[in-house]
């Protein structure tokens, strides 16, 4: 049973007291409605009377559509990020990775994921023994509003 359902009194109504210190204690719905010393009974509706219907938004947009690639040779038995940003006025949506079909199994890949910053999409990877050349990182960008 949930706090909420053992302090309902069949009015649709949770009921609790409140402290002074601002802390709240639910009333149990077997008890009488009633706090002692200087708390205060307050109560608040499970659910609401529905509100009125809003405006409409504006209709989503997305513009400025653009694909940027980079290729990058991964020498390093390191892990490295390599990033492809964004042009300026952009944030980036998407994006992704290629190897090259002879390479795949030479790549530890532990990331593709965008920045934390929104600007570019970042590749993590390492070499497992000889180095990888054109592996293509992609940014899917679009117009910052």
């Amino acid at each position: 049973m949930t706090v909420a359902e053992n302090s309902m009194n069949g009015d649709g109504v949770i009921y609790a007291c409140l402290t002074p210190g601002g802390q709240l204690a639910v009333v149990n719905k077997n008890e009488p409605l009633d706090c002692v010393g200087k708390n205060i009974l307050i109560s608040w509706n499970v659910t609401g009377p529905p509100g009125e219907q809003g405006e409409p938004g504006e209709p989503g947009q997305l513009s400025g559509w653009q694909r940027v690639a980079e290729s990058f040779t991964i020498s390093s038995t390191i892990f490295n990020n390599y990033s492809v940003f964004c042009p300026d006025e952009k944030l980036v949506t998407g994006g992704g990775y290629l190897i090259p079909d002879n390479d795949v199994e030479n790549v530890n890949v532990i990331g593709s994921h965008p920045s934390f910053n929104g600007i570019s999409w970042v590749f993590r990877s390492r070499a497992i023994d000889n180095p990888v050349e054109n592996v293509t990182v992609y940014a899917i960008c679009v117009d910052a509003e």
